[in-house]
């Protein structure tokens, strides 16, 4: 998400792994793995909890910089300066309307409806950054309105230069003991195969080899919709999908005979990619939703 007020920026939704101290300053604690025989509501066995002393909760629309977010990666405290300075990037606004039949109103079709508005005003504008890599052969789409979100909603497209501003947080140099934490930047998709062999929304990532899944914090899941719109102008084929959401995290811990460079191997490798968009991914079409965005991953170090 990219931000232009004072200065160009960028923001990120607040990681899970966090919690809120009830009466203490600094007033954020960072939630660590702990030993527990009860299991985990994520129905895996081996996951461990994430505590914090005195942890309460804070509002999820909480947004962080990118230095903040830089801070966490490394696994250093927060400033809590840094996280007051951005507001939500998007604001709701709720419309009601009617459903007509020619110039007849249809019955029981009066409607509410909430859309979500990038926000925007004399002080700040707010946009959606896309980080686009061009197979060979192609260019760039022109730059013209497009639909995004909606039949009749519509959003300018521009070239944007590259500035140090607009960079992902650049991920640690070490990691101690093979420990990567896993920050999801964007909802991601992906799937598994159910005991009748249909593909099923599922919440846990293909893990990488050599490493296994410490523990998580993943909140509910967030519908996405997409469709196709065929040359009438008419709609080719729409589907609706269960996507884990944006600020989900997770802890990996890699073994082996040097497993501080594989998890580093990995790490650099898999910063500000989507987690499933290589051929170990045996799901074909989450290969696909990879490649538009889903499931953008950076990567950080965790103890």
């Amino acid at each position: 998400m990219g931000h232009r007020g004072a200065a160009l920026a960028s923001g990120f939704s607040r990681p899970r792994r966090r919690g809120a101290l009830r009466h203490l300053r600094p007033p954020l604690a960072r939630l660590r793995p702990q030993d527990t025989p009860a299991l985990t509501d994520l129905d895996r066995d081996g996951l461990r909890w994430l505590h914090a002393a005195d942890a309460g909760t804070r509002d999820e629309d909480l947004w962080w910089s990118r230095s903040a977010m830089r801070e966490y990666l490394h696994g250093e405290g927060v400033d809590s300066e840094l996280l007051s300075r951005l507001s939500p990037p998007v604001q709701v606004e709720r419309r009601t309307g009617i459903a007509r039949q020619g110039r007849t109103v249809r019955h029981a079709h009066l409607y509410a409806s909430d859309y979500l508005r990038l926000r925007e005003n004399v002080d700040e504008e707010w946009a959606f950054l896309a980080l686009c890599e061009l197979d060979p052969g192609l260019s760039p789409p022109p730059l013209k309105p497009v639909r995004l979100g909606g039949e009749g909603r519509l959003a300018d497209v521009r070239a944007c230069e590259r500035q140090d501003l607009l960079t992902l947080p650049e991920h640690p140099d070490r990691f101690p003991d093979g420990k990567v934490l896993v920050y999801l930047a964007t909802p991601a998709i992906w799937r598994r195969t159910s005991p009748d062999g249909s593909w099923r929304d599922a919440w846990l990532p293909p893990l990488p080899d050599g490493a296994h899944l410490v523990a998580a914090a993943v909140n509910g899941p967030e519908h996405v919709a997409s469709a196709r719109p065929d040359r009438t102008g008419g709609v080719e084929y729409a589907w609706l999908r269960w996507a884990v959401p944006a600020g989900s995290v997770y802890l990996l811990r890699f073994t082996g005979p040097d497993p501080e460079r594989t998890a580093r191997d990995w790490a650099v490798r898999a910063h500000g990619r989507a987690w499933g968009e290589g051929d170990d991914n045996p799901d074909h079409t989450g290969r696909r939703l990879a490649t538009a965005g889903f499931g953008l991953i950076l990567t950080g170090t965790w103890t």
